[in-house]
């Protein structure tokens, strides 16, 4: 974000002081951790290390596994990894089941790994840890069983599975916190 400053146009053209350093309230926001992780950013951190600033690709590549993971439990239509063209975002396919499955196991194993290099000092709570990791193994053992328990399932969107009630709890907290009565 600094090096950008006061550049036109610039490359992570999501980031900005409010993504950066949110409000208190702004950080329950799906939209600012979006903008941070956004592709553009993982663009631009890659260009950067590849042109003087090296210690940017480590950050670059964790950016990318946690974009990955976000658009690949985010997909409510069939067609978006086409219209993206983008295979992470296709829908869970009972042909290609093992392949798709492989992404979430992987993500809960490199969160295991992660946790036990002593990631709790440096910014993930032993809670969040716990929660992802359980996420990202029921998503796999979930997306198992219906297509074990019911044939007719050809794929199956996990954005429909996970969003609704998150995103209810946050509306209401929003209301509780700003509502204009």
């Amino acid at each position: 974000y600094e090096l950008e400053q006061g550049k036109y146009p610039k490359m992570a053209y999501k980031l900005n002081e409010k993504v950066l350093q949110p409000q208190a309230i702004k950080k329950t926001s799906v939209k600012l951790p979006d903008a941070a992780f956004h592709e553009s950013t993982i663009v631009t951190l890659k260009y950067y290390a590849l042109n003087g600033y090296p210690q940017f690709m480590d950050t670059a590549i964790f950016i990318q596994k946690v974009r990955d993971w976000f658009n690949n439990i985010n997909i409510k239509s069939i067609y978006y990894g086409q219209h993206k063209r983008d295979d992470i975002r296709n829908p869970m396919r009972r042909e290609a089941v093992n392949n798709d499955l492989s992404f979430m196991e992987d993500c809960a194993l490199w969160l295991k790994k992660w946790q036990t290099m002593g990631a709790l000092s440096k910014g993930l709570s032993k809670d969040t840890f716990h929660c992802a990791t359980l996420t990202c193994t029921a998503f796999a053992a979930l997306v198992k069983y219906l297509f074990d328990c019911y044939p007719l399932f050809n794929y199956i969107l996990l954005g429909n599975l996970c969003s609704d009630y998150l995103e209810g709890g946050f509306g209401w907290y929003r209301q509780l916190c700003e509502g204009n009565y």
